[in-house]
């Protein structure tokens, strides 16, 4: 994400790209029904009964291409760039807490309406 004046905004690294990109983004393309793990540098997590918690300064990112309505990993070439509809993306934080099964965003954060995400994941 880049502003106006060409920099990037505060608390967006740039480096999501690179991490969200091409192999995360891939790997989720060859196995939808599997969920992609980006961990930045100085973050952690911890897996515990099926809860992960993030550990860290950094963000973890959870690609789930399980509702993907499109996908042309079959049908492009080398060449091609990689093209999925409907794939939902979690960014974790410090503290924030994901149960994989089933998929449940936990925030470290209050929410205003104190409830939590569920994921379309089951």
């Amino acid at each position: 994400m880049i502003s106006r004046a060409g920099r990037s905004p505060a608390g967006c690294p740039e480096a999501v790209g690179d991490i969200v990109g091409q192999p995360l983004t891939y790997a989720v393309a060859h196995n939808p029904r599997l969920m992609g793990l980006g961990i930045d540098e100085n973050t952690a997590v911890v897996v515990v009964h099926g809860r992960l918690r993030v550990l860290g300064d950094g963000a973890v990112y959870v690609v789930d291409g399980e509702d993907a309505t499109h996908s042309n990993i079959s049908e492009g070439g080398a060449e091609d760039a990689l093209s999925m509809f409907d794939v939902r993306l979690h960014v974790l934080a410090r503290d924030d807490g994901f149960d994989l099964s089933p998929a449940v965003v936990r925030s470290a954060r209050p929410r205003k309406r104190g409830r939590e995400r569920r994921s379309a994941v089951t």
